[in-house]
Parts: C-alpha cells; sequence; structure tokens
C-alpha cells in the first residue's frame, strides 16, 4: 500500500482496466516527476521522430533510417486501427477523480468517476463502453500508441545499432514511456501492455529487415516479373489498406510517400552518408531545410489556391514532405558529394 496525505491506495488491486495504476502513480507529487513524465511523453509525437530520422537517415546510415521509418509508420498504422476499432476510453473518460496532467485528447469528464474494471481480467463497465461507441472521442486509448511508437523507435535503434549504450537507453526510455502514459492518466496498464505488443511484432519486422533481408531478396530477384510484382505492391499497399475501415488515411498517405523515397533511394543508388562529423551535419541541415522548405511552400500554396477539401490538402502536403522534400534531399546530398552511392 501506498499513502499520500490522507489517501490510500491499495497496489494490490492493480489491473488491466482499472485506474488504481493510475492514481498510485500520481500520488507520487512531485514537481520535478510530473516535468519528467511531461517530456518523456513528448518524444512519442510526430515532431520528434521527423527530427530523428532525419538525422539518422542522412547523418548516420541510409538504409537503416529507412528501415525506422518503415516500421514505425508500420506499427502507427496498425495502432491506430485497432483504436478505432476497438473504440475504448481512456482512464480520464472513465474516472474524473484523476488528475489532468498531460495532454488534452478529449472533452472533460464530467458523467464517469471510478468506473474502471471490476478485477484483473475483466474489461471496462458495458455501459462505459457502449456510451463512447455511440459518442464517439476523438482519441481512444488502446492500444498506445506512444509504447508502440516508442518500443519500435527506440528498440529499432538497438537493434539496427547493436551497441550497448543504446540497448541501455532504449529499454530506459521505453519503460518511461509507459509509466509517463499512466502517470498522465491518458492509458490503463492494458493499453500500455498492448502497445508494448504492437511493438515487439515492429520490431520483429525490422530484424528481417536487417538481418533476413537476404532471403526475401534472393527469393524475390529470382525473377524480374516476382521483383516487379514486389515492388508494384509495396508502393501500392497503402491503397489496399484504404479500403479498410478505420484506418489512417494521412498515416497512409505518408507510408506511400515514403514508399516513393524509398525506390528513389534505390534507383539512385542506395546513397550513404559519409566522411567527417561536419560533412554528415551539413547533409542533415541540407534534408532538414527541404523537408521545412517543402512543407512551408505547400501549405502557402494551398492557402492561395483555397484549397477546401481537408483531405486533398493532407495528401498533397505528406506528398511535398515525405517524398518530395526527400528525394530532393537525397539528390541534393548526392550532388554536393556529402552522400555516395553503395550500388552502381
Amino acid at each position: 500500500m501506498f499513502k499520500n496525505a490522507s489517501v490510500i491506495y491499495d497496489t494490490k488491486n492493480i489491473s488491466m482496466f482499472q485506474t488504481e495504476v493510475n492514481h498510485f502513480l500520481q500520488s507520487l507529487d512531485y514537481q520535478w516527476l510530473q516535468l519528467l513524465m511531461q517530456y518523456v511523453s513528448r518524444l512519442g509525437y510526430q515532431p520528434f521522430y521527423i527530427a530523428a530520422l532525419l538525422i539518422i537517415v542522412f547523418g548516420v546510415d541510409a538504409h537503416k533510417g529507412i528501415g525506422l521509418l518503415q516500421v514505425l509508420l508500420g506499427v502507427a498504422i496498425v495502432t491506430t486501427f485497432l483504436k478505432e476499432l476497438l473504440a475504448l476510453p481512456r482512464p480520464l473518460d472513465v474516472d474524473n477523480t484523476l488528475r489532468f496532467l498531460g495532454t488534452n485528447y478529449n472533452p472533460p469528464n464530467i458523467l464517469f468517476a471510478k468506473r474502471g474494471a471490476a478485477s484483473f481480467w475483466e474489461m471496462l463497465p458495458d455501459d462505459v463502453i457502449a456510451y463512447y461507441r455511440v459518442n464517439r472521442l476523438s482519441s481512444f486509448g488502446f492500444p498506445s500508441g506512444h509504447v508502440s511508437g516508442a518500443v519500435a523507435f527506440f528498440g529499432g535503434i538497438a537493434l539496427v545499432f547493436p551497441l550497448p549504450y543504446t540497448r541501455v537507453l532504449a529499454g530506459i526510455l521505453c519503460l518511461l514511456m509507459a509509466i509517463s502514459r499512466m502517470y498522465l492518466g491518458v492509458h490503463f496498464l492494458a493499453d500500455v501492455v498492448g502497445g508494448l505488443l504492437i511493438g515487439i511484432l515492429g520490431l520483429s519486422i525490422l530484424y528481417i529487415w536487417q538481418y533476413k533481408r537476404h532471403v526475401v531478396k534472393n527469393f524475390v530477384q529470382e525473377s524480374k516479373y516476382r521483383l516487379l510484382l514486389a515492388n508494384v505492391v509495396w508502393l501500392l499497399l497503402p491503397f489496399m489498406l484504404w479500403l479498410l475501415p478505420y484506418m489512417n488515411k494521412e498515416l497512409l498517405i505518408t507510408l506511400f510517400a515514403c514508399n516513393i523515397f524509398y525506390l528513389a533511394f534505390k534507383w539512385l543508388g542506395c546513397p550513404m552518408p559519409n566522411g567527417s562529423f561536419l560533412r554528415r551535419a551539413f547533409a542533415i541541415i541540407v534534408a532538414c531545410v527541404s523537408f521545412i522548405a517543402f512543407s512551408l511552400l505547400t501549405n502557402k500554396l494551398l492557402q492561395m489556391l483555397n484549397f477546401v477539401n481537408e483531405n486533398a490538402q493532407m495528401i498533397t502536403l505528406r506528398l511535398a514532405e515525405f517524398s518530395v522534400a526527400l528525394v530532393v534531399a537525397l539528390y541534393a546530398n548526392l550532388q554536393l558529394g556529402l552522400m555516395h552511392p553503395q550500388k552502381k
């Protein structure tokens, strides 16, 4: 048991869909801990991943960086699909006695207090689930996208760059991410476990990409028709998934744009960053400038053309950022001699 002020929380009641674990963590009411949890949680948002991947692709190892990018997108697509399909609320949506400490995903909960599950393996109450499936939330809880993304990305870095410090750092960051999401009241223990399993699935795919790629490559390249078919299927996979319900269209378009970038990467001879730290840093700057410039220019162009269709805006912007901008950055770095092709 853990006591804070006049409140006592029984840690024996911690379970998958109960809020006791969230109350227990929030009872550790230290300002430094709250700030730490908030900053760790910010590592799970898009700006951090974009910046980190630009550094890896253009400054460290392009092939490994693209692998991380593809797996991270795949994990995000699976996670958001399950969120919308299962439509399970977050802890704050079922227990308004929890403190709000993080991002405001959904409108304030004024209906439910302490309506978590009754026991460890039980689901949330039927009436609570039914209410939120009729009155759909802006963002559902299960599984945790922050945790699945952290496991796929930080675990992926430890997998493709197998150094002692990367493994330790990856383990610490994944653990802190899981704790932070429960501390902030936005995820149940079940959400975190679900995100962990999806992240591990992503790592399994990345392992095949990194260490067993030659098996798949030999099979595909046995026939030029098989190779052509594999490239076409890979390129058009996002549009096949588009036909399924509950799919996040923005993530699918981003995956399509990244597939175009990967094909351009292979067509240009799989260029890799090389040389001194300063040369690699300059290559990263070129990539960042290209990404930001195309993002700003595309937004400005959409405003000038008075695009009112949100889907058209999203598709245009994501293609500009993750396809055109990255291909331009790759080509520019090749011309500047900051990256060199590995294949002729």
